[in-house]
């Protein structure tokens, strides 16, 4: 064994020296539990490769590998009891942060129909509110079932526009309104015989944009039962009443027209439909992604700063790294907007220029989470680089939890989400895709600058952190590894 192995080691070199074509000699098991993903993070798999090739090329053995046995040998004994601690500890680990952060996301949907009340929809009534069309609608606001999904606020008559702008500046989810004298029209069709058209006698106003889930699997089919119940009521008791009033005679010409079987069903209207079959990917999916990306950038570019850090000062190195990461989420949102662009989503609904206005808001947006995530990044890796991948998904967690669900419906713990970039990107961004209310337009992008300038001003800290820590690690390392070496010599 010793001949054909030092056969092997002469061979593995040329007269111009080592040829690193030529078989090494370590066979895969050897290459598999010798350059694990711990041992090339601690360097450890690299001196061990520094050492043998070192070896060959002066012709010695290389050094002794440590020797492996079966995994329930005796020999392993004592790994096998580390790993009944270890593996516990990292199972509670998990365990608690499922419990603890995942529920931050079951918690904003948990016991949500106690919230519907919290939706209010406003019920404006005609000018006379004794009509019985007005009385039919505020006995449907005091069914038992929809006075659990929502409420229902009575109002005089206002004017349709003066509704639609209540519903507009988001006073109320959704508004009832009656365009007219409803009920002597109906009243005076009763008694003369008079053919009826009450398409738009009652009206319904929403804006699927304020919350494209929310609207469409709460308040429309919220809106619809009021409908039924508000036909039902006049059906049963009011209409009754008014053919109770006719003559005979009456009663037989109405049968001519079509006054007894018209009804006012309430004419809904949507004044923010959606634009697109796929907008949902920009203002919901999209967000999630951002957050995912610039964390990405992170790990791609630090290649590109350790280039720049051995070749410049500290001065220039800290406003390097302050400024580069800027340039690509420039680029990055710019591949956003080109993307919604490309699926042809209508983008000059509230804005001319709706791509431009769509990239900065992206880019705010990207820079504000990719800003956090670098100074995460940097405390994580320094003190406990497990944590990274916690950090992600609690960071994640924490923005769409009060995002995706509608705060009304949410508890009181999430008004939180408010400072969140990923709530205030997403409110942006249905300003401009569905044209809502720009009252939160200023806010929105003053809470994503102040996230901007605070992790930009963090960043130096973080660096110095994590270097300060790095430099502390590695010489205690050194120091261990020396100590050892010392008392080896000793004893030789």
């Amino acid at each position: 064994m010793s001949n054909s192995s030092d056969k092997d080691s002469v061979e593995a070199f040329s007269g111009d020296g080592y040829n690193p074509n030529a078989e090494d000699g370590a066979s895969l098991t050897e290459v598999v539990t010798q350059f694990t993903e711990s041992n090339i993070e601690n360097g450890s798999a690299r001196l061990y490769e520094e050492e043998r090739l070192k070896s060959k090329m002066e012709h010695r053995e290389p050094p002794p590998q440590p020797i492996k046995y079966p995994f329930f040998s005796a020999q392993n004994k004592p790994m096998r009891s580390k790993m009944m601690k270890i593996i516990p500890t990292i199972m509670l680990i998990f365990t608690v942060f499922i419990l603890s952060v995942w529920s931050i996301y079951w918690g904003a949907m948990y016991n949500r129909q106690d919230r519907y009340v919290n939706m209010k929809v406003l019920v404006a009534l005609e000018e006379d509110a004794s009509g019985f069309v007005s009385q039919a609608l505020i006995d449907t606001t005091r069914d038992p079932e929809l006075e659990t999904l929502a409420t229902w606020e009575l109002n005089g008559f206002t004017g349709g526009e003066a509704v639609k702008k209540s519903v507009y500046d988001e006073d109320y989810w959704a508004a009832i309104y009656v365009t007219g004298d409803i009920s002597s029209e109906i009243t005076t069709g009763f008694l003369t015989a008079s053919s009826l058209n009450l398409t738009d006698a009652v009206m319904g106003y929403f804006e699927t944009g304020r919350d494209y889930v929310t609207v469409g699997a709460d308040i429309i089919p919220t809106l619809l039962l009021f409908n039924n119940k508000f036909r039902d009521i006049l059906q049963s008791k009011y209409y009754p009443q008014l053919v109770d009033n006719l003559t005979d005679s009456s009663y037989v010409q109405l049968k001519n027209t079509n006054v007894l079987t018209s009804y006012p069903d309430i004419n809904f209207e949507d004044g923010a439909p959606a634009p697109s079959t796929v907008i949902l990917g920009p203002t919901q999916v999209g967000l999630i992604y951002m957050i995912i990306i610039t964390f990405f950038q992170v790990m791609w570019l630090q290649q590109l700063h350790q280039l720049v850090a051995s070749a410049v000062n500290t001065r220039a190195y800290l406003i390097y790294r302050m400024v580069i990461p800027h340039a690509f989420y420039l680029v990055t949102a710019m591949a956003f907007a080109c993307l919604n662009r490309a699926f042809q989503i209508p983008m000059n609904n509230s804005w001319s220029g709706g791509f431009g206005v769509l990239w900065m808001i992206a880019y705010v947006t990207m820079a504000a989470v990719g800003g956090a995530n670098e100074n995460m990044f940097l405390i994580c890796s320094c003190t406990f680089p497990p944590l990274i991948g916690f950090w992600m998904l609690f960071f994640v967690i924490i923005n769409i939890s009060g995002t995706f669900s509608p705060l009304a419906l949410c508890p009181e713990f999430y008004r939180f989400t408010y400072m969140m970039p990923i709530k205030c990107g997403a409110e942006l961004m249905k300003v401009l895709f569905y044209n809502t209310t720009r009252k939160a337009v200023g806010r929105c992008f003053g809470i994503l600058i102040a996230w901007i300038v605070v992790n930009n001003a963090l960043l130096p800290f973080c660096l110095m952190f994590f270097s300060r820590t790095m430099h502390k690690k590695i010489k205690a390392e050194q120091l261990a590894k020396l100590e050892k070496e010392a008392k080896e010599n000793g004893k030789a």
